[in-house]
């Protein structure tokens, strides 16, 4: 098969593409269907670099089996594992990510001749209303001009049912903690309904919940020598940035406090930054500065 797919996407980053894919499956539903998948590339262009080296394969038993693919040579040693068991309700999937070594530049990914490594598990199970997911970036380094930028250990938990939502984040860079007795759904309607009582007249918006959500958001963000280095370097300084939020719909309370003590960004200085929002069932109010 070759296809230009650049031209079909309207994107000039990619290029030709012309590869062979045996592929073969039968089985009457998700949990007893059997695979084979392999394919193999004759072209792959991507930003004037060709990937063809790149190898895909899987096999499926009984709708549980591995999809791998793998890329090595002289700029690019990446290793991707993938264990998948399918099922029309609560499918798993577990990702193991091991990229053993990258020249960025060499790839045409970057305009400083940056390298990089990361290794990193992940996995999923579950639907977009009922799942449980973590990741751990147990490695991640970039290598720029004989000097080390380290994003550390990052681990990421999440999970969501009917009756509640959880987050976790742990890093040297972002930390966080989300807590709430309700699904995202029914999060996103209740804070939908407490900001549309402010423009609509208190007695047709009256609603009583059967289960009134209660949320509480806890969130860091530090300076990152790899973040600030390569993504924003218009950071000069940063002092840690805190972002509180805590909703009781039954009491209709919404109260998100916002603080920065510090920030030099392209050399313009904000100090001590504050942002309050407070709302209740009967006002809001606002409270923003800086020096």
């Amino acid at each position: 098969i070759d296809l230009e797919l650049g031209k079909i996407l309207k994107n000039p980053e990619i290029g030709t593409i012309a590869f062979e894919m045996k592929a073969s499956g039968e089985g009457s539903t998700m949990n007893d269907m059997n695979a084979k998948l392999a394919s193999s590339f004759s072209k792959l262009e991507f930003s004037g670099y060709d990937f063809s080296e790149l190898e895909l394969d899987g096999k499926l038993v009984n709708g549980k089996g591995d999809v791998n693919v793998c890329y090595q040579d002289e700029n690019l040693d990446l290793k991707i594992d993938s264990k998948i068991e399918l099922d029309s309700v609560q499918p798993k999937i577990a990702v193991d990510l091991k990229l053993v070594g990258a020249d960025l530049y060499a790839l045409g990914l970057t305009e400083k001749k940056i390298r990089a490594k990361v290794m990193m598990i992940a996995h999923f199970e579950g639907n977009a209303d009922d799942f449980k997911f973590e990741t751990h970036l147990t490695e991640g380094v970039a290598v720029y001009d004989e000097d080390n930028y380290y994003l550390g250990p990052v681990d990421i938990t999440a999970s969501a049912a009917k009756d509640s939502t959880s987050m976790d984040i742990v890093s040297n860079f972002l930390n966080g903690k989300l807590r709430a007795n309700a699904g995202i759904e029914q999060i996103t309607e209740a804070i939908q309904h407490q900001m549309e009582g402010y423009f609509a007249d208190s007695i047709d918006h009256k609603h009583e919940f059967e289960n009134p959500v209660n949320l509480q958001l806890n969130m860091k963000l530090s300076e990152s020598k790899l973040i600030t280095s390569f993504f924003l370097p218009e950071i000069k300084t940063m002092d840690t940035l805190e972002l509180n939020v805590d909703f009781d719909q039954k009491e209709k309370e919404l109260i998100a406090n916002l603080d920065l003590p510090y920030l030099n960004y392209a050399d313009n200085t904000i100090d001590s930054l504050k942002f309050k929002f407070d709302a209740s069932d009967k006002e809001v109010k606002f409270k923003f500065g800086f020096n």
